[in-house]
């Protein structure tokens, strides 16, 4: 109903790279992200924008993703951490690359290992931000980051250019 148009009248399909769109609604940028029963769906004619969602009883944390997915800065961050909370972060993180990721149209073809954000946790009222591989803060401009838990549990991020 954003739309103004009946929902059963609306398309979705997908670029060659795989991104969403709505047909007739080219200025309209479309993210979905799923998990376990739960689905995102993002809406944005500011620009592109990119959505994520992971349920928060996944155990990450110790799997082997974080050298994967994090900078060496972002580890150090996480391994400051008490224990409880090391996995609600990775979580976090991962929401948030992922959300980029799709917002840039790159999916999983960016190494997530190449950019971060800080901080690491949620909280303080700080907005995440970007920043490069060392930890030192990236030009952003335009975009803006968050993340949100759910009470499901799981953790929803998003990107968005203006």
């Amino acid at each position: 109903m954003a739309l103004g148009t009946d929902p059963e009248l609306m398309e979705v399909a997908r670029t060659p790279t795989g991104r969403p769109y709505l047909r007739g609604e080219e200025r309209m940028s479309v993210s979905i992200g799923h998990t376990g029963d739960l689905l995102v769906v993002g809406l944005s004619r500011l620009g592109p924008i990119g959505v994520d969602v992971e349920l928060g009883t996944r155990r990450v944390h110790g799997s082997g993703l974080e050298r994967e997915i994090c900078t060496a800065h972002e580890r150090a961050g996480l391994a400051r951490l008490p224990d409880a909370e090391r996995n609600a972060a990775l979580v976090r993180l991962w929401t948030l690359k992922e959300a980029y990721s799709k917002a840039m149209g790159l999916g999983l073809r960016l190494p997530f290992g190449d950019f971060g954000f800080a901080p690491v946790t949620a909280g303080h009222g700080q907005p995440p931000t970007l920043r490069h591989a060392d930890g030192t803060p990236a030009t952003a401009d335009g975009w803006w980051f968050g993340t949100r838990s759910l009470p499901h549990p799981a953790t929803v991020a998003v990107a968005v250019s203006r």
